[in-house]
Protein backbone atom coordinates (compact mmCIF):
# COMPACT_ATOMS: atom_id res chain seq x y z
CA UNK A 1 0.00 0.00 0.00
CA UNK A 2 1.01 2.99 -0.47
CA UNK A 3 0.02 6.67 1.15
CA UNK A 4 -0.95 9.86 -0.90
CA UNK A 5 2.95 11.28 -0.27
CA UNK A 6 4.34 7.89 -1.79
CA UNK A 7 5.43 6.26 1.73
CA UNK A 8 5.10 2.53 1.55
CA UNK A 9 5.64 0.02 4.41
CA UNK A 10 9.09 -0.99 3.75
CA UNK A 11 10.12 -3.68 6.70
CA UNK A 12 8.09 -5.28 9.26
CA UNK A 13 8.83 -7.94 11.81
CA UNK A 14 4.89 -8.33 12.91
CA UNK A 15 5.47 -5.57 16.01
CA UNK A 16 7.61 -2.69 13.72
CA UNK A 17 6.59 -1.14 10.27
CA UNK A 18 8.95 0.80 9.04
CA UNK A 19 8.30 3.23 5.95
CA UNK A 20 9.96 4.29 3.16
CA UNK A 21 12.13 6.51 4.89
CA UNK A 22 13.12 4.17 7.67
CA UNK A 23 10.98 5.54 10.42
CA UNK A 24 8.71 3.35 12.80
CA UNK A 25 5.30 4.16 11.30
CA UNK A 26 3.47 1.81 13.46
CA UNK A 27 4.47 -0.14 16.75
CA UNK A 28 2.30 -2.87 17.76
CA UNK A 29 2.21 -4.35 20.96
CA UNK A 30 0.26 -6.89 23.81
CA UNK A 31 -2.97 -9.02 23.14
CA UNK A 32 -5.71 -11.07 24.32
CA UNK A 33 -5.81 -11.41 27.56
CA UNK A 34 -3.59 -8.07 27.69
CA UNK A 35 -4.16 -4.99 25.70
CA UNK A 36 -3.45 -4.77 22.68
CA UNK A 37 -1.70 -1.52 21.30
CA UNK A 38 -1.05 0.23 18.10
CA UNK A 39 1.64 3.50 18.41
CA UNK A 40 2.26 5.73 16.20
CA UNK A 41 3.50 9.54 15.19
CA UNK A 42 0.73 11.77 15.72
CA UNK A 43 1.57 15.86 15.11
CA UNK A 44 1.67 16.22 18.57
CA UNK A 45 4.20 13.34 19.53
CA UNK A 46 3.63 9.58 19.69
CA UNK A 47 -0.05 8.41 20.04
CA UNK A 48 -2.09 4.87 20.96
CA UNK A 49 -4.90 3.12 20.20
CA UNK A 50 -5.71 0.58 22.60
CA UNK A 51 -7.97 -2.41 22.27
CA UNK A 52 -9.70 -4.20 25.39
CA UNK A 53 -10.63 -7.68 25.60
CA UNK A 54 -12.60 -9.85 28.09
CA UNK A 55 -13.04 -13.78 28.51
CA UNK A 56 -16.28 -15.21 26.65
CA UNK A 57 -17.55 -18.61 25.64
CA UNK A 58 -19.04 -18.68 22.44
CA UNK A 59 -20.95 -21.01 20.97
CA UNK A 60 -23.18 -21.59 18.12
CA UNK A 61 -26.75 -22.39 17.63
CA UNK A 62 -27.92 -21.68 13.88
CA UNK A 63 -29.76 -25.29 13.85
CA UNK A 64 -29.26 -25.43 10.11
CA UNK A 65 -28.99 -28.46 8.28
CA UNK A 66 -25.27 -28.53 6.32
CA UNK A 67 -24.12 -26.16 8.81
CA UNK A 68 -21.75 -27.38 11.85
CA UNK A 69 -22.29 -25.97 15.25
CA UNK A 70 -19.33 -24.65 17.46
CA UNK A 71 -19.68 -26.26 20.67
CA UNK A 72 -18.79 -23.72 23.70
CA UNK A 73 -15.45 -22.63 23.45
CA UNK A 74 -13.56 -20.43 25.35
CA UNK A 75 -12.15 -17.22 23.72
CA UNK A 76 -10.98 -13.02 24.16
CA UNK A 77 -13.31 -11.26 22.41
CA UNK A 78 -13.12 -7.56 21.47
CA UNK A 79 -14.91 -5.38 24.33
CA UNK A 80 -13.46 -1.77 23.99
CA UNK A 81 -11.32 0.50 21.72
CA UNK A 82 -10.03 3.53 23.49
CA UNK A 83 -8.61 6.31 20.81
CA UNK A 84 -6.03 9.01 21.48
CA UNK A 85 -8.92 11.62 21.80
CA UNK A 86 -10.52 10.02 24.62
CA UNK A 87 -13.46 8.81 22.72
CA UNK A 88 -14.09 4.77 22.91
CA UNK A 89 -16.30 2.01 21.57
CA UNK A 90 -17.97 -0.25 23.97
CA UNK A 91 -18.80 -3.87 22.20
CA UNK A 92 -21.49 -6.39 23.88
CA UNK A 93 -22.22 -9.38 22.61
CA UNK A 94 -25.66 -10.91 23.15
CA UNK A 95 -26.70 -14.74 23.81
CA UNK A 96 -26.80 -17.71 21.83
CA UNK A 97 -30.74 -18.92 21.41
CA UNK A 98 -31.22 -21.91 22.43
CA UNK A 99 -28.65 -21.48 25.70
CA UNK A 100 -28.84 -20.83 28.86
CA UNK A 101 -29.15 -16.91 29.35
CA UNK A 102 -26.19 -16.67 31.63
CA UNK A 103 -24.66 -14.56 30.15
CA UNK A 104 -21.40 -17.25 29.33
CA UNK A 105 -22.94 -18.51 25.90
CA UNK A 106 -22.04 -15.17 22.83
CA UNK A 107 -22.14 -14.52 19.71
CA UNK A 108 -21.38 -11.67 17.84
CA UNK A 109 -24.53 -9.98 15.63
CA UNK A 110 -22.76 -8.59 13.05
Amino acid sequence: MTDANGNTIQTTDGSHFTDTLGMTALTVSGGPPNPLVFQYAGPAGDVSVYVDYSAYTVQTNFGCSGIGELPATPVYLVSRISLPDGTSYTFQYETTPGNPADGWHDHLRL
